[in-house]
């Protein structure tokens, strides 16, 4: 069901509210990072497929209108800025394109602010903001419409078959 206009800017206004001054998220996400390690005894005792079942509306619920979250399953937005990437029309994780207009408009979608140049602006507020250089996994889209609280606790939101022990980090390719 699509929600009236007007619920959907007040939405938009908020989520970029918080997303702009991030403290608050990076909080939250910190209690998060504490709390979903306590989602391995369920996962043992019910398996992983009931205890995603249980976790994923509530993620939904959250993230949805915080992030416009698109539920991939591997989340990555406290490297991103608390900004999550596959907003971008490109679903482009590791930075911007080269098509970023000179206004920090998006190439594709011409009146939409770049996911990335957001990001990069909002990591720098964040005690993530040198994350902004890690190489993030490809997509695995077996995960998509997963609950990434639960990939998260599993560690198969990290599981790559791309870059296996190359480098994770911009750093280690692009010199001083």
């Amino acid at each position: 069901m699509n929600r009236p206009t007007g619920e959907r800017t007040r939405c938009r206004r908020l989520r970029s509210l918080l997303q702009d001054r991030p403290g608050f998220l990076v909080f939250m996400w910190r209690r998060a990072e504490r709390i979903l390690p306590r989602l391995k005894r369920p996962l043992d005792r019910f398996g992983e497929e009931r205890v995603a079942a249980w976790v994923q509306p509530v993620e939904e619920i959250v993230k949805k209108p915080l992030f416009d979250c698109r539920m991939c399953g591997q989340c990555i937005l406290h490297f991103t800025g608390m900004t999550c990437p596959m907003t971008c029309p490109k679903q482009l994780r590791n930075g911007p394109c080269g098509g970023v207009a000179l206004d920090g408009t998006c190439e594709v979608v011409r009146e939409m602010e770049c996911v990335w140049v957001k990001a990069i602006e909002r990591s720098a507020a964040t005690p993530y903001a040198e994350d902004m250089g890690r190489l993030n996994p490809p997509v695995d889209w077996r995960l998509n419409d997963t609950a990434a609280w639960v990939t998260y606790v599993t560690e198969r939101d990290q599981i790559t078959t791309g870059i296996g022990t190359g480098p994770h980090h911009v750093s280690a390719v692009i010199g001083p």
